[in-house]
């Protein structure tokens, strides 16, 4: 249980946060994990069921088991194989554990058009935690699975500017604690 307000979160040193090659490379594994369950899925209904109800059930099923990994896995202790491999984990801004709103919120910003993901994970390069648009927008880090707080400061709204776009995120100040 965290010792501060509502209105406070904690911030991370620099170096707890994985940078962009290895979100890179944790997206990777993370979705050929994703790949390979449903190619097993399609191979095991293939066999078992009729051809319009084997694309229904491998699309059924695939559904179920992404959401749950990309979810409910991802923020539990355990983590995926890309977070596991790559001992990170993620936080909201009290450097606790993320709600499932938060998750779905996280995880549904990868489906809302067809260049966030490029741009999602480029973000990262430029921002100072180190947090990706996904990140943003759902108020969470990605950070070192054994990083500790490095301090606590106020949550304020900050304004950004993409393509147009205007968006406004919290984000914990630095240096306040």
């Amino acid at each position: 249980m965290s010792s501060y307000s509502s209105q406070e979160g904690v911030f991370y040193a620099k170096s707890a946060h994985p940078g962009l090659w290895r979100r890179f490379a944790i997206g990777l594994v993370d979705i050929f994990v994703a790949m390979i369950v449903m190619v097993i899925l399609a191979t095991i209904f293939g066999v078992l069921l009729p051809e319009r109800s084997a694309t229904a059930g491998t699309g059924l099923t695939w559904l179920v088991f992404v959401v749950f990994y990309f979810v409910f896995l991802k923020r539990s202790t355990f983590r995926t194989l890309g977070y596991r491999l790559f001992r990170v984990r993620v936080v909201d801004l009290h450097g606790e554990r993320p709600s499932i709103f938060k998750m779905v919120n996280r995880f549904s910003f990868m489906l809302l058009g067809p260049f966030n993901g490029p741009i999602d994970l480029l973000w990262v390069a430029s921002d100072d935690s180190k947090q990706a648009l996904r990140d943003k927008w759902s108020q969470t880090y990605v950070v070192s699975d054994t990083a500790e707080p490095e301090g606590h400061g106020q949550i304020r709204m900050q304004r950004y500017g993409l393509m147009g776009f205007n968006m406004l995120f919290a984000e914990v100040e630095h240096g306040a604690g």
